[in-house]
């Protein structure tokens, strides 16, 4: 149970931030996450992102199971209309 326990709590979910518009991709370091179509399946990831188009919030999910220690990680949102 303890081994359930860890690894749950090193794999995170987290509603994130309004974007009006889905997008392109998500990073956080040199890592792009994987766009999933809905929370469900976010949650049984390891790791990804998710636009919910109804409340325009993305949700991340990490995974922290190679940071020996606390982790500050951040994200770099790419926008539709940036992408070439």
């Amino acid at each position: 149970m303890s081994r359930f326990m860890s690894s749950c709590a090193l794999r995170l979910l987290f509603p994130l931030c309004y974007s009006a518009e889905r997008p392109s991709e998500i990073k956080t370091g040199n890592v792009e996450l994987t766009a999933v179509s809905s929370l469900g399946r976010l949650n049984n990831a390891d790791s990804g992102w998710l636009w919910d188009y109804q409340t325009k919030i993305w949700h991340v999910k990490v995974n922290f199971m190679d940071s020996p220690e606390m982790t500050t990680k951040f994200f770099l949102v790419t926008a539709a209309e940036s992408v070439q």
